[in-house]
């Protein structure tokens, strides 16, 4: 799984943040992981709540009952998708380790947007994971006219946020853009509208982590997209990257503790240049 790009290390740089990730044979590794004792903090990785048996279980316990010392942060993610691509499935698995949650999906308001949260542990604080499955906004095309994901026309006198299953950009601190690796046509309409999808979903907001994720890993046979072509536009734009399946549940923990990760030494970085938690 690739990460810790060059938008985001840049970025850190210019917060005086000198322990930036950095890519090493297709992982994160920072300063920590070649000089450990420059840190207290130990090199883990971000995990779901600790076994009872765990030696962090106990500092799990401490920081979850702990709101007053700010030690878990609400982290809000939007997986987004076109219609198909399996989004809600990821979000679905990743909670309930259960792609369609027994047939009984958690919706927001009329536009059917899944929201649900799940925590991870890190450098002694919890991550609670706000996560949303979104689609594509629609397409405002200037001789067309608006149209949804699909392509299709809307009714005159709608408005884009009226789009069945569409919800708008929410407060986020990282977006997902997902695509199906069994489908040419879902990568492409993510490369062909990323600049603009990235556009709309950084409106008012803060720098943060992008990821390009491949869904449906577990159909190897019927793969139609190449790993190198997710690295290379992953590395080309700066974003993170990497592949799962919600059906066997291969990858998803990973990239979650991955992303949870990233957004540790971001907001780390903040901290050390403001002098604020």
């Amino acid at each position: 799984m690739m990460s810790a790009v060059s938008r985001f290390r840049a970025w850190v740089h210019s917060l005086g943040r000198q322990n930036t990730p950095e890519v090493s044979g297709g992982k994160v590794t920072t300063a920590d992981d070649k000089l450990s004792t420059t840190t207290s903090e130990p090199v883990v990785r971000a995990v779901r709540e600790p076994y009872p048996d765990s030696p962090d279980h106990a500092e799990f316990l401490r920081a979850h009952h702990s709101y007053a010392t700010a030690r878990l942060i609400c982290v809000h993610i939007e997986v987004i998708g076109a219609p198909g691509v399996g989004a809600r499935s990821l979000v679905n698995k990743l909670i309930y380790d259960d792609m369609k949650n027994g047939g009984q999906r958690r919706y927001w308001d009329e536009y059917m947007m899944v929201q649900t949260r799940v925590p991870y542990f890190f450098g002694g604080k919890i991550y609670d994971l706000d996560v949303f499955a979104n689609p594509y906004p629609p397409v405002a095309n200037p001789q067309d006219g608006l149209q949804n994901a699909k392509g299709k026309k809307l009714p005159g006198g709608r408005k884009k946020h009226d789009n069945p299953g569409y919800a708008g950009p929410r407060r986020h601190q990282s977006v997902v853009f997902a695509y199906d690796i069994t489908s040419r046509v879902t990568f492409d309409e993510l490369v062909s509208r990323f600049d603009h999808l990235v556009a709309h979903y950084s409106q008012g907001y803060s720098a943060s982590p992008i990821v390009i994720l491949g869904l449906k890993s577990d159909l190897e046979d019927k793969r139609e997209v190449s790993r190198t072509e997710l690295s290379h536009f992953a590395t080309s734009h700066g974003c993170l990257s990497g592949e799962c399946s919600a059906v066997s549940g291969l990858g998803v923990d990973e990239i979650f503790s991955e992303l949870t990760e990233t957004v540790h030494f971001l907001r780390k970085a903040v901290e050390e240049k403001t002098g604020h938690a």
